[in-house]
């Protein structure tokens, strides 16, 4: 996955990895009080959007891929949302959000990309995947402590706060607030128990 690629290029690929990515959605959704008016970027074919859909019920959902096959495919799967085919980096908005969602690559190669851009948004709290831990397992002796704990202090130093982590050996999700808070919990989902298999009928529906 780069950080400017379809989803449509790569999803037939993926298995028990998004089993565990989408139960990271549920996990963080779950921690979410209020989803009113959320914004999405980076949306693809909706996968995570379909969660949001079904936990959260937003009023105003907002979804954005610069892709014209995926916002082709978002239209069709959400027609009553508003559905933005732009670059994401660039798009801005003054309103203000409950969530914000950022599903693209996030390393520390990647960090001053995509922090820039998240921190263009008045939001409350943002769900965002971070791709840069996936580089544990090729440091030996490192804890997945040690990586997460560096990475919540220097979102931190950019005024941006990360209250939870849900994650597995191939990439985490991070809850994010605007507003000061502590880490709460760094939670590592276990194989084969935390999973979540609805992405898997929602990406058979986009191919029928």
């Amino acid at each position: 996955m780069k950080l400017i690629q379809s989803q449509l290029d790569y999803l037939k690929d993926r298995g028990k990895n998004y089993d565990r990515k989408y139960k990271m959605v549920e996990i963080l959704l779950d921690k979410c009080p209020d989803c009113d008016n959320v914004l999405e970027l980076f949306g693809g074919v909706g996968i995570e959007s379909w969660y949001i859909d079904k936990i959260k019920h937003p009023t105003n959902h907002t979804i954005i891929d610069r892709d014209k096959r995926c916002v082709d495919v978002l239209k069709r799967k959400f027609p009553n949302k508003q559905i933005l085919n732009t670059d994401c980096f660039t798009y801005e908005t003054n309103e203000h959000l409950n969530l914000l969602v950022v599903d693209s690559v996030l390393n520390n190669k990647e960090y001053d990309t995509v922090i820039n851009t998240i921190k263009k948004f008045n939001f409350d709290y943002a769900i965002v995947t971070n791709t840069g831990v996936f580089n544990v397992r090729f440091n030996k002796g490192m804890k997945y402590e040690d990586y997460w704990i560096p990475f919540s202090e220097r979102l931190k130093s950019d005024g941006l706060y990360v209250k939870s982590i849900a994650y597995s050996p191939d990439f985490g999700m991070m809850l994010i607030s605007s507003k000061e808070c502590e880490l709460e919990d760094m939670y590592r989902l276990k194989n084969n128990v935390d999973v979540s298999l609805d992405w898997r009928d929602y990406r058979e529906s986009i191919y029928e």
